[in-house]
């Protein structure tokens, strides 16, 4: 009898002493998602060569990736291994190019990290809201770039062809984004975003249709700028 009770009393130390897999789950989530809002602040001040801004929001990411470097191993999910040093060296990386003004340089570290957050969520099979906005970035840039390349001549076949692609590839991701933006919905500034998100995604589908040079030109750089408002209302999430 004693035996058994003193098997049992190390089973119950035992149990206590293990690690609690679900609970640190959650908080790497947790920690992981409050960093999103200063990492998405910095890209916005370093886009806008705001050296000083990119700086603050960027110290304020260092501290919370590190708060989340802090969630024990058996705690953290099967995509977070050797990416999250390889982001902190990136987050260090901006800081120090923006404390030297470098706010091009800044924004190129930032920019890399949410490729790398995606991919190594995607080999893993797990899909963010975070990773719909980098897909939604990437078919923005494409399209905003192969809009605006042949500015002083006319776009032909083959870059309306490509500018239709990344539209849809945009669209798509826009309707992940407003289908899993959960808080960020209730910023005052999200139905006025997500309406002319939608009215740029509807011309640049009619003006390229069209193969009108002109209002593709537009629509992109109003989806162009669209976006930055949709970092400007994630940078407050």
């Amino acid at each position: 009898m004693k035996r058994r009770f003193t098997l049992l009393v190390l089973v119950f130390a035992a149990a206590l002493a293990a690690p609690r897999l679900a609970a640190a789950a959650d908080g790497f989530d947790e920690r992981c998602r409050a960093s999103m809002a200063p990492y998405y602040a910095a890209l916005l001040t370093s886009a806008r060569g705001d050296a000083e801004g990119t700086i603050r929001h960027v110290v304020v990411l260092r501290a919370r990736w590190t708060d989340l470097q802090g969630v024990p191993l058996a705690g953290r999910p099967a995509w977070a291994g050797s990416v999250l040093d390889t982001i902190a060296s990136r987050i260090e990386a901006a800081r120090q190019k923006a404390r030297g003004r470098d706010s091009v340089g800044a924004h190129a570290e930032l920019e890399g990290i949410r490729a790398l957050l995606r991919d190594a969520r995607a080999h893993a099979g797990v899909r963010t809201f975070d990773d719909a906005v980098t897909d939604y970035h990437e078919a923005m840039e494409r399209l905003t770039g192969r809009a605006g390349l042949h500015n002083e001549i006319a776009l032909n076949a083959g870059d309306y062809a490509a500018i239709q692609e990344q539209v849809a590839r945009a669209a798509a991701a826009w309707a992940e984004i407003q289908s899993s933006a959960g808080a960020a919905k209730g910023a005052s500034a999200w139905p006025a975003l997500s309406g002319a998100t939608d009215k740029a995604l509807g011309t640049l589908r009619s003006a390229t249709s069209a193969r009108d040079m002109g209002a593709t030109q537009v629509a992109a750089e109003a989806l162009r700028a669209r976006y930055f408002e949709l970092l400007a209302i994630l940078a407050r999430a």
